[in-house]
């Protein structure tokens, strides 16, 4: 019994009319780890203080931004 029509494409995984639609991940960047906990306003509050908890900064003595906290 050969596959012929629509179906045969359904059944051997072949929908070419699906090929342009590509899966992406939502860009959560350092918020990724909490997933959906904690709401938006929190998210945004915990975001700041990590981006500059993990920034580089002027050091006192030589003047470089090389430091960390």
């Amino acid at each position: 019994m050969p596959l012929e029509g629509p179906h045969a494409v359904l059944l051997l995984g072949l929908d070419l009319g699906c090929v342009n639609m590509v899966k992406r991940t939502k860009k959560v960047r350092i918020m990724g780890k909490y997933g959906t906990h904690y709401g938006a306003f929190l998210g945004k509050m915990v975001k700041k203080i990590e981006i500059s908890q993990h920034d580089k900064y002027t050091c006192s003595f030589c003047g470089k931004t090389k430091m960390k906290r």
